[in-house]
Formats: C-alpha cells, sequence, structure tokens
C-alpha cells in the first residue's frame, strides 16, 4: 500500500518520499527496531543546507543537519500513546546522506560523526566534508534515516506519520502550519508498530524436532556392505 501524498504545486520544491516504513505494515518488536527512512529530490535552498552526517543521541525538534524536515508522529488507535503529534522529530534521526549532488563546491562544512563512525563516513582528511549548492535547474537528492530504539511512541498501536520540508529553520514544535513555508510535498504513512510476541528472525528453527545422532544408532551395519569373511 502506497503513502499518501499532497500533489505537487507551484511552491513545491521538494520531491519527499517515505522509503520506510510503508503504509499497511507492521513494525518493530516490542515497541523498538522499526526505522524511517526519507528521501528528498530536488533543489533550493532548503536542500543547499542539508550536509551529511552521523550522529547519536539526538534529541526532538530541528536536525542540525537538516535544517528543514518535519517529521511528525501520531497514534490512530483509541487510547493509543504516541508522545505529542506536534512535536517535530527530525532531530532523532541518526543518519543525514547526500546521494546524489550536483553544482559546484560551496565550501567545507565541519560534520560531527559518532565515536564509531569510519573514516570514510566523515571524509579522509577528518571530520570535514566537501557540500555543494544546486541552482534553480540543478537537482539533487538527501536522504535521513533514522533507527527507533526507545519505546517512546509505545506498543502494540496503530500510527500515522506525516514528512515535508519548510524553508528556513524547521520549529521544533509545528504550533501553526500556515505559519510554515513549505516546499515540498507531504507525505503521510499509517502503519502498526508491535508489540511483544513477535518472534524475531534469529530464533526460527526448523520444522521438526528429529535431530540426527552423530553415529548411527544400535550395532547394525550399513545395508549394502559387504561382511567379513574369517
Amino acid at each position: 500500500m502506497a503513502a499518501t501524498a499532497t500533489p505537487r504545486t507551484s511552491t513545491t520544491q521538494i520531491e519527499l518520499e517515505v522509503v520506510v516504513p510503508e503504509s499497511g505494515t507492521k513494525a518493530g518488536i516490542n515497541g523498538i527496531g522499526w526505522t524511517v527512512d526519507v528521501i528528498a529530490r530536488g533543489a533550493g535552498p532548503a536542500l543547499d543546507k542539508v550536509k551529511p552526517g552521523i550522529r547519536g543521541g539526538g534529541t526532538t525538534g530541528r536536525h542540525p543537519n537538516f535544517p528543514g524536515l518535519i517529521i511528525l508522529l501520531k497514534s490512530t488507535s483509541q487510547g493509543g500513546q504516541a508522545g505529542n503529534p506536534n512535536v517535530n522529530l527530525a532531530g532523532l534521526f541518526q543518519i543525514i546522506g547526500l546521494p546524489n549532488t550536483f553544482g559546484p563546491l560551496a565550501g567545507i562544512s565541519s560534520v560531527g560523526a559518532s565515536p564509531t563512525a569510519t573514516a570514510a563516513s566523515v571524509g579522509a582528511s577528518g571530520a570535514s566534508v566537501a557540500t555543494r549548492s544546486t541552482s534553480s535547474i540543478d537537482s539533487q537528492t538527501a536522504e535521513a534515516t533514522w533507527f527507533v530504539d526507545q519505546t517512546l511512541w509505545g506498543t502494540d498501536i496503530d500510527v500515522e506519520l506525516t514528512a515535508f520540508v519548510v524553508d528556513g529553520d524547521a520549529p521544533d514544535t509545528v504550533s501553526d502550519r500556515n505559519a510554515l513555508k513549505i516546499v515540498s510535498n507531504e507525505v503521510t504513512v499509517r502503519f502498526h508498530i508491535n508489540g511483544g510476541g513477535i518472534m524475531p528472525f534469529g530464533s526460527l528453527k526448523p520444522t521438526g524436532s528429529t535431530v540426527p545422532s552423530a553415529s548411527p544408532s544400535g550395532s547394525a551395519r550399513p545395508s549394502g556392505l559387504p561382511t567379513s569373511t574369517p
């Protein structure tokens, strides 16, 4: 089932896609272990400000590496828990990448990285990588990924995730959407966060309970072998 999205308008500079989760799916185990993967394609100032980086221990609110991104999550279950539906969750994304960029080099930007980040992920010369700017006819791609390792959004509940990009710095809490200059389509994905009782893939075992013995049972000789002669 595809995610729903608003139609493009004359102010749409960015085409946004929520790759994961897909609408109608069931994600995670015991409220954790699910991911959100967002891809933004287009041009304009909102994408020019994106800087690649890896970080852990983020907080809700605006993401410093993708300042225009807004991610909202709310429960659609009766009595469900999904936190404040107006809080921007973009700051919790651990990875911001630039898989496709065009235009001249805009300069060197410092990119913070987690202690486990490799030299390749932050640039061969240390924690600095080159960012690029776009013109009105260029198109570039930014990707944002969030691995959910907290149960703050509930377990065994239906939720609705909404993603869009605004011009300038996104607010930490979206109190008045009409006050925002939205420069992308708006994508909505409805899915289920699993509770307990889901068997992890690693615990799956082959069907049947018979285990071959290390040696043939009993003293009978295998059929087909010649008998010994005195």
